[in-house]
């Protein structure tokens, strides 16, 4: 028997949205309700395409990866429409902003 999956509750769900940038990836999370109100939480991690692993160490040339993933986390979770209107706008100039600083180079995911 399997400790780990007895453990687990069965209403356990995996991430809402995954996202990536470069080698960079985001495990989204949203919990709540619409009468309570949304939470949305992510983890950030380097995935190895080849391998598969995943590590949470990151070296100076990962930054621009890092900006391009808060870009993309700033409009992907602005564009899921549960959050006030105010903070949906707010992450969308974020968004545009952090595209207007990155390098022509650096703008392909």
């Amino acid at each position: 028997m399997n400790d780990f999956l007895e453990a687990t509750p069965s209403t356990a769900k995996g991430p809402y949205m995954m996202l990536g940038a470069g080698q960079l990836c985001a495990a989204v999370s949203k919990e709540g309700d619409e009468q309570a109100g949304w939470q949305y939480r992510f983890s950030v991690f380097r995935m190895d395409a080849s391998s598969g692993s995943v590590e949470q160490r990151f070296a100076p040339s990962d930054i621009f990866d890092f900006v391009k993933l808060a870009r993309v986390l700033a409009y992907a979770i602005a564009d899921d429409g549960c959050l006030s209107r105010d903070l949906r706008d707010d992450l969308r100039r974020l968004s545009a902003s952090l595209d207007d600083m990155l390098p022509a180079d650096q703008h392909a995911l």
